[in-house]
Parts: structure tokens; sequence; C-alpha cells
């Protein structure tokens, strides 16, 4: 950057930032994600080579960083900033997801993003109403991620954009512009979020001033789906979420979603998913891989999802750095296997 000459400037004075990166420097790249479900209290010692996000959906992590401790609960975004030592623990059952992102390519992949009006990234911000919002943002890293080509590429950098968009919403100023959401859109919301039972086609018609007929074939149009299989696939794929990430029973996950007889939820369940409700119990994460729905997968929980030319050796980026008698560092081949195996400490 130039350095001023002449009189001094009077005035409001622009801030320099060399620290940060400014929107048009950004160039993301991911190199890691996953979702993880601990059910007892574990520390992670590691280092933090970019950035490290971790978005919370139930439970709460204490996190020890060279600035300070804090704690983060349910509902909450963490943005770790690089360093060579950083540390976090889950306390009670956690459920969260991370990624590991670089913003920039070296030599600059270590700044944070300035975003303009609202600051650099926040240490640690409550999502609030947009929670679901930013969790389908990780859900696609972790559905992306492990796959090559560049359209996968585009689907994770249009994640990580859309990660910033959402914290731009969440710090930005209170007033914001109108926005109208499209008739369809309010159908297709109502259908994701009413999941608890059936929803009757020819309510969602009146809604829309349609015959049910003409609905029928206005929503396929727009969603390349009847509304019925979207409602049952949304509550299917909810199902999944249970299963997955809570203790509750096959026959309470029926009863919850509005399926009255647990054996057409089996059945159902497997048509669509191509497993078993039993398959993606929290005892067996290892075996959740690989599960098909409506042409996606279902990622694996409590393991490390790595990009494709990633090989074991990529963890070393991630052992914390120190003086050997730090102790941190008292332990390294159990910080060695926390790293590389978090589904042995579930």
């Amino acid at each position: 950057m130039a350095k001023p000459t002449g009189a001094k400037p009077t005035g409001a004075i622009v801030p320099r930032r060399p620290h940060y990166l400014g929107f048009n420097d950004l160039r993301p790249t991911v190199h890691l994600a996953g979702c993880y479900h601990f059910k007892r209290d574990v520390w992670f010692h590691y280092r933090i080579p970019s950035h490290h996000l971790i978005l919370i959906e139930s439970g709460r992590i204490e996190a020890n960083t060279k600035d300070g401790r804090f704690e983060a609960k349910s509902g909450d975004l963490i943005c770790f900033r690089p360093a060579e030592w950083n540390q976090y623990g889950t306390h009670t059952p956690t459920l969260f997801y991370q990624v590991h992102v670089e913003f920039a390519r070296p030599p600059r992949h270590k700044l944070t993003p300035f975003l303009a009006g609202i600051g650099p990234l926040p240490v640690c911000l409550p999502m609030g109403e947009v929670f679901d919002d930013m969790r389908k943002a990780f859900e696609s890293l972790c559905l992306e991620i492990t796959h090559t080509g560049v359209i996968h590429q585009l689907r994770m950098r249009a994640a990580i954009y859309e990660m910033l968009a959402i914290i731009a919403e969440v710090k930005g100023p209170d007033s914001q512009p109108v926005r109208h959401i499209d008739p369809w859109l309010r159908i297709q919301q109502r259908l994701d979020s009413t999941l608890n039972k059936e929803l009757k086609i020819e309510d969602l018609a009146r809604q829309m001033g349609l015959s049910t007929e003409h609905f029928i074939r206005q929503f396929k149009h727009h969603f390349r789906i009847s509304p019925k299989a979207y409602h049952t696939r949304a509550r299917l794929q909810e199902a999944a979420r249970w299963l997955r990430g809570t203790d509750k029973s096959i026959k309470a996950v029926a009863y919850g979603l509005g399926f009255g007889d647990p054996k057409s939820f089996t059945r159902r369940f497997r048509q669509h998913l191509g497993v078993k409700p039993s398959d993606l119990r929290l005892s067996a994460p290892s075996e959740s891989a690989d599960i098909s729905a409506a042409g996606k997968k279902i990622f694996p929980m409590n393991v490390h999802l790595l990009p494709p030319q990633s090989s074991p050796p990529c963890f070393e980026r991630y052992f914390p750095r120190g003086k050997a008698d730090e102790p941190v560092l008292a332990q390294p081949e159990a910080i060695r296997d926390k790293l590389e195996h978090p589904e042995k400490y579930v």
C-alpha cells in the first residue's frame, strides 16, 4: 500500500486492514468437514493452519485459545482463527458440524475475511433464526467434499460464500430490504417445517387458490416431484437425522414424525433411503456411509470427511506446535489419535 504524501488528511480516517481479506480476495478451499455426536466429555488439542468453523446443534463447547477461554452453546457458530495450538472440549452430549477452510491461497491463507459494514469474522456468533440455513451450508460441504470434479468444487465454494452471507445477515444492521417470498417457496417451506404429520394436499392447493389437480401439476413443474412424495422424503430425511443424532427409539421416531405404524415406517424408510432405520443408530455410525436418498448421499457421522486427494499424513498439519515440555504436548500419541480417529471417543 502506497504511503500518503503531503498534508495530513482531516476528517474520517479509513483504517488500514493489512491482516484481513477483502471480498475480492476470497478464494476458499475446504480441507476437512464432518458431523460429530459426542456422548461424553472430550478435549481436543490441535493446530489451526487456516480457519476452523464449528456449528453447535446441541450441547455446549468450551474453548481455550491463545486469546482466552470462552463457552459456546447450542445454536452458536464458532470461528477459530489460525493458531499454532488450540483447545476445545465437548460437555454433555454434544452434536456439532465442523469445517477447516482456507479463505485464500498461500501465502495469504491465514488471513481472516473482513466483510464491509460488518467487520472481521466473529469468534462466536449465535445463529438464531438462521441456524437451519447455516446447517444446510455445513451439510452441503459434508456431502460434496469427498467427490472430485468442478461441479462439487463449485458447490463447496458456494456453501462457503453462503456461510459468509449468513454471518453478514446476522451481524448486519437491523434494517433489511424487504424480500418477497415466492409462493411456491412458501409452500416448500411449509412442507419442510411440518414434519410431524401428513399434510392434506387439498389444503395446500386451497392456499394457492388452485384446484388439487392443477396444484399437483404446478408443484411437479417447480420441484420435479409430487408434493406428497416431497413431504414423505422430507419426513424420512428428518427421521434419519433423529436416528443419527438422538437416542430416540425407532418406534418413537416413527410416531414423532407422524408415521402411525412403525412397520410401515421401516418399510418406507428402507424403500427411500436404501437401509433399515437400525443401520443409522449411534452405536454403529460407520454403517451410515453410502446411503442413497433421492439421488443424494447421507454422509457418515463421527469421521473426518476429506477431499479425494488427501491421505493420512494430511493430519500432520493439525498437530499442535510448541515447546516439548508444554502440557499440551505431554501426550503426543493420544493427541494424534484423537485428531485422526474421533469415532473412538464418541
